[in-house]
C-alpha cells in the first residue's frame, strides 16, 4: 500500500480563514474553530461541497474546484475541473484535470454522462407522426429548437402535442 504525504495548502481567496489538503480536507483557520475540519456536503448534481466564511459572507464551493485551484497548474487558464473518471466524488488529485466548458461536456458526451438531445426521438401524439430527433420536429412543426427542447424536458409548459419517445 502506497502511502500519501499530506500537504495543504491555503484556500484561493480565503488564505486567512481555510487551508485544503491534497486529500481533499479543509480546515478553518478561524480563532473560534482553529483546526477543525469542515464537514462536507453533497450538493443535487452528487458534487461534495463546503460552506466557507469570509468577513461574514458564507458561500459554498466545490470541493474538486478547490483542490484544483491549489494543487493543479492551469496555464492555459481553462474555467472548468473535470473528473476524469466521471465520478463526482473522486476527488483524488489524479482524477482532476482543468477543461473549457466544451471539453467538459465533450467529454461528458465521450463517456456516456450526458445522452444528446439531439439523438432522442420524439413523436407527435396527436398525428402520430415520428421524428428522428428533437431537431427534426422542431423544423418540421416551425418551433425553435430551443423552445422545442424546454417544452419536451418539461422545463416549461408544452402547447404542443409532442413528446420524448427515446
Amino acid at each position: 500500500m502506497i502511502k500519501t504525504k499530506i500537504t495543504w495548502k491555503a484556500v484561493l481567496g480565503y488564505e486567512a480563514q481555510y487551508q485544503i489538503s491534497n486529500m481533499g480536507s479543509v480546515v478553518s483557520l478561524h480563532k473560534r474553530n482553529f483546526g477543525k475540519i469542515i464537514k462536507p456536503r453533497i450538493d443535487r448534481g452528487n458534487y461534495f461541497t463546503v460552506r466557507l466564511c469570509k468577513q461574514g459572507i458564507t458561500s459554498t464551493k466545490y470541493v474538486h474546484r478547490l483542490l484544483a485551484e491549489a494543487f493543479i497548474p492551469n496555464p492555459l487558464s481553462k474555467c472548468c475541473v473535470n473528473h476524469i473518471n466521471g465520478e463526482q466524488w473522486d476527488n483524488s488529485l489524479y482524477n482532476l484535470e482543468w477543461t473549457t466548458h466544451s471539453e467538459n461536456m465533450k467529454h461528458a458526451y465521450q463517456i456516456g454522462l450526458c445522452k444528446s438531445a439531439q439523438s432522442k426521438s420524439v413523436e407527435d401524439k396527436c398525428s402520430g407522426k415520428k421524428y428522428n430527433s428533437i431537431k427534426e420536429a422542431a423544423i418540421d412543426c416551425k418551433l425553435s429548437y430551443t423552445a422545442l427542447k424546454g417544452y419536451l424536458k418539461n422545463d416549461w409548459i408544452n402547447p404542443t402535442c409532442l413528446k420524448l419517445t427515446g
